[in-house]
């Protein structure tokens, strides 16, 4: 990569950063974040809200997993055929009825197939850095679930009233809820229509278009 600079200073500096950038470091969530950030209490009011999203971020993190398990696997099998491409030039290079533009061509395939080897190879340790990052995640919320996962054995109904009860407190936090479903912590709001029909909601209009005159 030094190839790309002239200067003896900017290919130190470039080797300087590079010894950062390839070293590895955790680039997760911390434990914190995930307890108050993640699985905060505004958004998940009760334990039994928090169970679920639990359950949702392991879920997600495992189908991650298979992904990247797949991508491991295509990367690897890509370089396989990639060296076995690189020998067949060399049989080009080594054989001597090969002309010189034959054998340069040969040398040409020969490196772009050792381009993709590296680009594959560094997608590799792309691939376990990031497999190792989602492992630490999952123990943090794995941590969590094992704390709650006594909530599981509730009956429906108890489940039902607990789900219920934190979706009204989480009307108190989020006006959205509010103003669009009308769900307020004692309760649904009542909307004009459901009581009084059309004309209910015709009257409202007239009231605020006299209220808007007056103003």
């Amino acid at each position: 990569m030094a190839v790309l600079f002239t200067a003896d200073e900017d290919r130190q500096k470039l080797k300087e950063i590079l010894s950062i950038t390839t070293k590895d470091f955790y680039t997760g969530m911390s434990e914190f974040q995930i307890k108050h950030f993640v699985i905060n209490s505004r958004e998940f009011p009760n334990d039994v809200h928090k169970l679920q999203q639990v359950k949702f971020e392991l879920v997600h993190r495992g189908n991650t997993f298979y992904d990247l398990y797949y991508q491991y696997k295509k990367y690897n099998a890509e370089n396989v055929l990639n060296k076995a491409k690189i020998e067949e030039q060399d049989e080009i290079i080594n054989d001597k009825k090969s002309s010189l533009a034959i054998k340069n061509k040969a040398k040409a395939r020969i490196t772009l197939f050792e381009i993709e080897i590296e680009k594959n190879e560094r997608l590799i340790a792309s691939v376990q850095r990031e497999a190792a990052k989602i492992l630490v995640e999952c123990r943090y919320f794995h941590d969590i679930y094992k704390e709650l996962k006594h909530l599981e054995l509730l009956s429906l109904e108890e489940l039902k009233k607990q789900w219920d009860e934190g979706w009204h407190i989480k009307s108190a936090y989020y006006p959205e809820l509010q103003e669009r479903y009308g769900l307020m912590p004692s309760g649904f709001q009542k909307l004009p229509h459901e009581d009084g029909g059309i004309e209910a909601l015709q009257k409202l209009q007239c009231k605020m278009e006299k209220k808007q005159i007056r103003s």
